[in-house]
């Protein structure tokens, strides 16, 4: 008697005891995942915050690039050695001190190239390159796709300029660019390389 008088006794003071320590659990529960929800929205907005640094770092340095590139080939322009018979020897000199250039040149309007760093290039076309069409399109500084150059096949991006003459037909300069600072500027940032 005395056990089945206690049964529903500690029946319901367990269920009371079950009551009370979630009560106490609950609100510390709610705490942790408060605080670490706290924790995952500080480390997004860490991480937008670095994306965008880094994303006006890579802008930057494009710009920067982009506007040498414009220069480069304005000088090479206005420059007499372009057009006299050592103009491949006077580029391999320029790409020798400057490794960020892949393929430096000058191409007449049909794309034929005319003189190149790469003296293997020369009377070779670049008419279907993206770069070259677009000067010829546009009759200004054009920039250009993505693509394989130079000797190596280096990753890198075209320019050119077209030097219209006064008898209407136009000399190219072209230059492309070296993009493998895209991966050096992931490497520093600790960002996953190419895929």
């Amino acid at each position: 008697i005395i056990l089945l008088a206690t049964e529903p006794f500690l029946r319901n003071l367990r269920q009371r005891l079950l009551i009370i320590l979630l009560i106490a659990v609950l609100p510390i529960l709610g705490v942790i995942f408060y605080q670490a929800k706290l924790a995952r929205d500080v480390q997004i907005a860490e991480a937008q915050e670095s994306a965008w640094q880094i994303a006006e770092n890579v802008a930057i340095r494009q710009a920067r690039f982009i506007d040498s590139a414009r220069q480069l080939l304005m000088l090479l322009a206005d420059t007499p050695e372009v057009e006299t018979p050592g103009c491949s020897k006077f580029l391999r000199r320029f790409t020798g001190h400057n490794d960020l250039y892949v393929d430096l040149g000058v191409a007449g309007p049909d794309g034929t190239v005319r003189c190149a760093a790469d003296q293997d290039k020369v009377g070779t076309s670049i008419a279907s390159t993206s770069d070259f069409q677009r000067a010829m399109a546009v009759k200004e500084f054009a920039i250009g796709d993505y693509a394989l150059r130079g000797a190596l096949a280096r990753k890198s991006v075209g320019f050119a300029l077209p030097v219209l003459s006064s008898g209407g037909g136009a000399t190219v300069v072209y230059a492309a660019l070296d993009v493998t600072w895209i991966n050096q500027l992931a490497a520093e940032n600790s960002l996953p390389g190419e895929v």
